[in-house]
């Protein structure tokens, strides 16, 4: 059980920090190593993209009916590009009418355990989300990558 204990510490170092972190020596020229890598990996299987979309979009559908002032909710990243793997995290960009909490503190607010992946969150007011730099590369970056799963529809006006 020690060995398998190392083997599981190894796969989750090597998840956390890349698969360029060296294994040990011993453990690689292991038959029994490969063995046990190979069962870890199908023990560890995340779910695919389109059930971690549906999830993103049930998580939506109730953080915008339990909350007002939500203007936007999207998507971006490797879910977003198509080449997520075991690890990935979701990045979220939410956009709100307005806060009171400083940008690096608004995600806290926003119950993301629901969905089936970690999640990142980035949570901008309109104003602040209105005025980023269009030739700053994040912004290039989102305007490449981005899926709205929910955007406000703005009133009707009457003629």
């Amino acid at each position: 059980m020690q060995a398998l204990s190392y083997i599981v510490l190894l796969n989750a170092r090597r998840h956390a920090f890349g698969t360029s972190l060296p294994r040990f020596r011993i453990l690689r020229k292991s038959l029994l190593y490969d063995a046990f890598e190979s069962a870890l990996t199908e023990l560890i299987s995340e779910p695919d993209a389109e059930a971690v979309e549906a999830a993103l979009h049930q998580w939506v559908r109730r953080a915008v009916a339990n909350r007002k002032g939500v203007v936007r909710v999207g998507y971006f990243g490797s879910y977003a590009r198509g080449d997520s793997e075991v690890g990935s995290d979701l990045d979220l960009l939410i956009v709100v009418e307005n806060s009171s909490q400083p940008f690096e503190r608004r995600s806290v607010d926003w119950d993301t355990t629901e969905p089936p992946v970690p999640v990142d969150a980035l949570v901008y007011t309109r104003d602040e989300w209105d005025s980023l730099s269009k030739e700053g590369r994040f912004h290039q970056t989102l305007a490449r990558e981005i899926v709205w799963v929910y955007e406000r529809q703005k009133p009707r006006t009457s003629q």
